[in-house]
């Protein structure tokens, strides 16, 4: 898309028309990218029974609410954040580095944080004696987490969350009910879809103090492709030469899991922002390994869920990319079918919780555009 100034129109043939079009002004969908940043105040964080927590530690660390809208502006733009903390430059980057910071930002900044609030916001309204309404809120968590390009069985390949998570289980052989496989769909969306599907039934039960276990498991094991998408480019940067853009991911990645790092330990956020951050040197792949890995427990992820970096032509880890080991493990032994990860197989739970997404998911994205121009990252 691109600014256009004095273009024609013939409609219908009752005349030519002259428009102008101002993407940043004219974009009148109701829901797009920029929005569910820039109204992330109103809805997660001064709304009834806010501030929702996970948002609480994204605006205790940036100090704004709008943290998102703001980095992939300032990427776009080629400007300088003014956060708190967890500060970007993007005028050092050329437009490679800059377009990966933009699409990588709107997945692990807008879209992660707004799959969370439309679960809580489920959970605010449960009580509603049209139980159409919060399922409708619940069924948007499933498709933004999901996208239109995965297929009714999720055996398409798409761009959002459920994409990093099966490149992130390809990556770190965590694929499958066992996250033991680098192949199929991730160990953590497998039990994702697990509980939005028993979530979802529960809310048409009105079984409603039943739903923020399920809501918390999510949003714990949504951090888990965030980090394993960190701890790759941080090597791949350390030991294989990555590129511009390679760091721009990094960054970004980075500035999806800083707060919840700096929730648990602000030094530890430290040594990943120093390492990591736009502009920096060469990143210490053991330092950042670690400084993630002290903050697991606190976090609510599992090293079994994370993994270790794969080398498949090696048919080995990469060096020093092996998994942690980690005495509060002992779930990731249990299959999907275990009662306690709330019933039902992975299989299962992610066919109806999909059919669910396809349902509404045309409602939902229409217009979920955050105004591309055409030529704009073109070098």
């Amino acid at each position: 898309l691109a600014d256009v100034d004095g273009a024609e129109i013939s409609i219908g043939g009752a005349g030519i028309y002259k428009y102008k079009y101002v993407i940043r002004h004219d974009n009148k969908n109701d829901r797009t990218f920029k929005l569910m940043s820039t109204r992330a105040e109103e809805q997660m964080n001064s709304c009834a029974n806010c501030p929702y927590t996970t948002f609480e530690k994204f605006h205790n660390y940036y100090k704004s609410s709008d943290y998102a809208d703001q980095w992939i502006t300032a990427a776009f733009d080629g400007t300088a954040t003014s956060f708190s903390n967890g500060n970007a430059d993007f005028s050092i980057y050329q437009n490679n580095g800059r377009a990966a910071a933009v699409k990588q930002g709107i997945v692990a900044l807008n879209l992660w944080m707004h799959v969370i609030r439309s679960m809580e916001y489920a959970i605010d309204i449960c009580t509603n004696p049209d139980k159409e309404i919060p399922a409708h809120s619940w069924d948007t968590a499933v498709a933004l987490y999901t996208g239109s390009k995965e297929g009714v069985t999720g055996a398409g390949v798409g761009h959002l969350l459920h994409s990093l998570a099966d490149n992130g289980c390809n990556n770190f052989k965590t694929c499958k009910e066992n996250a033991d496989s680098i192949h199929g769909h991730a160990y953590v969306t497998l039990k994702i879809f697990n509980d939005f599907t028993s979530a979802s039934q529960r809310i048409a039960g009105g079984k409603c103090n039943e739903i923020p276990p399920f809501k918390e498991r999510i949003e714990r094991r949504m951090a888990v492709p965030l980090v394993q998408a960190l701890l790759r480019l941080a090597y791949k940067q350390d030991r294989l030469g990555g590129t511009q853009s390679d760091q721009a991911q990094g960054a970004t990645l980075a500035a999806g899991v800083l707060p919840l790092v700096h929730d648990c330990n602000a030094a530890d956020a430290d040594t990943i922002y120093s390492n990591m951050k736009v502009g920096a040197s060469k990143p210490d792949f053991l330092a950042v390994k670690k400084a993630l890995e002290n903050n697991y427990d606190c976090m609510g992820i599992k090293c079994g869920e994370v993994g270790g970096y794969w080398n498949e032509a090696a048919t080995s880890y990469y060096q020093d990319a092996q998994p942690c080991s980690h005495t509060a493990d002992e779930e990731i032994k249990t299959k999907l079918s275990d009662p306690a990860s709330g019933g039902g197989g992975g299989g299962n739970g992610l066919s109806i919780a999909l059919g669910i997404t396809f349902g509404i998911l045309a409602a939902v994205l229409i217009g979920v555009i955050y105004f591309l121009k055409k030529d704009d990252f073109k070098d």
